[in-house]
């Protein structure tokens, strides 16, 4: 509730506050001094006063400003307003079926061009003044020049004969059915599966029929042998933790005990079954498999998976083949250049805590330890709240770079690296801090002198593109733009290298492309190549058959700051309430505050050790 706006009328004129905190008193509790030697509860102050007989005396006061004190029932929250905590995950999927329904975010690519034009009449731009200043401003869309890339082949194993076999995206998907993975990963003997409900007949709220877990155990083992992975042990042990176990991690240690396994028995991989709404559930399996058990784990979705046809389990397929060690889609012939260059690529991202907290942001780094670009490890690091620049950009990324060097047993001769999340206003900070850091790292690397490629990737911007509808080739079947379309002229920077990419297929409403700014290309790539390498690693997202918006290597960047986020668990202060009476704290006050944050927080952390930390766990 903290900065959340409300309006106060109790004096008969109706004024807007933001709450600064919260009491830990109640307003039949909570005490001031009227007039000197003399104190009365909020209750009894609103009762003589303002004749406010309260109906909810019991609940907290809010603090209004620096003295004023209100019962909260009083306050009504202002329409319209911001709230800047963190959703739950059913009032998230609830917000994104909200936004769904909205006419503007769903509608196709011409009717958005249309109701624009239609918005524009609304905001006299038009007026005396530009008139005067001969300043107009044009109502219909640009006409750009663009051009189309083509997609790269796709390198699979036929799943009956297991030779490589080939597949090209059209219009940013492709079918992978008769394929398996370019690498199956080790053959699954041991695991075993833990459903997050009670086992009855499925009638019951809560409940789920054993043979519905079954049922769903055996379409998942279906679909990953049809993928090539080899599950010696195609029915498992399914235990039963109840769906609200008091404690999550000692219910997956029974459920293991219960399985016959044990340390020096280990088992490889868990399933689980959960409520989609319970995050806490997912959040605790991750953290215990990620951190204690070393292992792979797959959490499905009870809703789901339960009756699922066959294309569900299609699409979870090769999620089980990359996180037991193997490989999905690989580009046909390598990446351009990879061949002739050893190459690693990086992708980072900075994610940065909710609302008004103060806890720290997270750095994931993430860099590719095959020569195909095709698979990647994590490098997580804390730093400040708020901060964007990666502050331990050199160890990690020196720590990535010698990975690459023992797992292909060659040294780096190219760096390319995919950064998400930077706005244009902070290219100046990552000139002077990010890449520096990256070539310190680099010059540690002996006997080699890997060049530098740095390339920004950016999708907050409100730049759209539309098909020409006087040319129905040049769309696809969502009426969007097609895969691969850039635009490298007319709307990019005077300056540098710079241009726009949608390098996804269109699904519902306006594709958005994504911005590239290139800061540094000491291998001299040139734009070229440089944009078929951006639209070639958009599909190498390993679960999916479809391409992605963003480079593979930023997207996966941002699985892996998520799932750290995960790790680090909730902020211990995060739901306790304000001390009535705080005071702003000054700007040296704050940066001493962070940092008593960021000390805290790097107390109880803990990294991702062991085998696991050379796969894509956070996937």
């Amino acid at each position: 509730m903290k900065g959340l706006t409300v309006e106060l009328g109790h004096t008969g004129e109706k004024k807007k506050y933001k709450i600064r905190g919260i009491s830990r008193s109640s307003a039949s509790e909570y005490t001031f001094e009227v007039e000197p030697g003399k104190k009365e509860t909020i209750e009894r102050h609103f009762a003589k006063k303002y004749n406010i007989k309260l109906k909810a005396p019991y609940l907290p006061v809010i603090q209004v400003t620096a003295t004023n004190y209100v019962p909260m029932e009083i306050a009504s929250v202002v329409v319209g307003g911001t709230f800047f905590g963190k959703l739950s995950p059913r009032m998230d999927a609830d917000l994104v079926g909200e936004m769904m329904k909205s006419a503007f975010t769903t509608l196709k690519p011409q009717q958005r061009v249309e109701a624009i034009k239609e918005g524009l009449k609304y905001l006299r731009l038009r007026t005396p003044v530009f008139q005067h200043w001969n300043f107009d401003i044009d109502t219909n869309p640009m006409n750009v020049k663009a051009r189309v890339l083509p997609p790269p082949a796709l390198s699979y194993l036929d799943a009956r004969t297991n030779k490589p076999s080939t597949v090209t995206p059209n219009d940013g998907q492709w079918d992978a059915r008769g394929k398996k993975g370019s690498r199956v990963a080790p053959r699954l003997d041991k695991w075993l599966v833990v459903v997050f409900a009670d086992e009855g007949d499925g009638r019951a709220k809560g409940s789920v029929a054993k043979g519905a877990i079954q049922q769903a155990v055996s379409d998942y083992v279906k679909a990953a042998s049809q993928y090539g992975v080899n599950i010696s042990n195609r029915q498992p042990f399914i235990y039963f933790a109840g769906g609200h176990p008091p404690n999550v991690e000692q219910a997956v240690i029974a459920a293991t005990k219960a399985a016959g396994f044990s340390p020096a028995k280990p088992h490889q991989f868990i399933l689980t079954f959960s409520d989609k709404t319970n995050s806490s559930i997912y959040n605790a399996v991750k953290t215990l498999c990620d951190l204690k058990m070393g292992l792979p784990c797959e959490n499905l979705s009870l809703q789901k998976a339960l009756g699922a046809k066959p294309s569900y389990w299609s699409n979870v397929a090769p999620k089980i083949n990359f996180k037991l060690g193997g490989v999905n889609q690989t580009i046909d012939g390598d990446p351009p250049g990879f061949k002739q260059f050893p190459t690693i690529v990086f992708g980072a991202d900075v994610t940065h805590p909710a609302g008004f907290s103060m806890a720290p942001s997270i750095a994931a780094i993430i860099g590719s330890h095959d020569l195909r670009a095709a698979e990647y490890s994590a490098e997580i690091r804390l730093q400040l709240a708020r901060q964007e620049i990666i502050t331990d950009l050199e160890s990690a990324s020196l720590a990535l770079m010698m990975k690459f060097s023992r797992m292909t047993k060659q040294k780096p001769a190219r760096v390319i690296f995919f950064r998400d999340g930077v706005s244009e206003g902070q290219f100046d900070q990552v000139c002077n801090e990010e890449i520096p850091a990256l070539k310190r790292a680099m010059a540690q690397i002996p006997g080699t002198k890997p060049t530098l490629t740095y390339i920004i990737c950016g999708k907050r911007h409100h730049v759209r593109f539309f098909p020409n509808p006087n040319s129905p080739q040049d769309a696809d079947r969502s009426g969007n733009v097609k895969a691969g379309m850039c635009v490298d002229s007319d709307i990019t920077l005077p300056y540098g290298q710079d241009w726009y990419l949608v390098s996804h297929g269109g699904l519902l409403g306006t594709s958005r492309p994504c911005h590239y700014s290139v800061l540094v290309d000491e291998a001299k790539m040139g734009p070229d190549a440089l944009q078929a390498l951006c639209f070639y690693m958009a599909h190498l997202y390993p679960r999916s058959t479809r391409s992605v918006s963003i480079p593979t290597p930023a997207y996966l960047a941002h699985h892996a700051a998520t799932r750290a986020r995960i790790h680090l668990g909730p902020d211990p202060d995060e739901d306790n309430v304000s001390s009535v009476g705080e005071k702003k704290k000054t700007r040296d006050e704050m940066e001493e505050y962070k940092q008593e944050k960021l000390q805290q927080a790097l107390g109880r952390f803990r990294t991702v050790t062991g085998p696991l930390a050379d796969t894509m766990y956070y996937m």
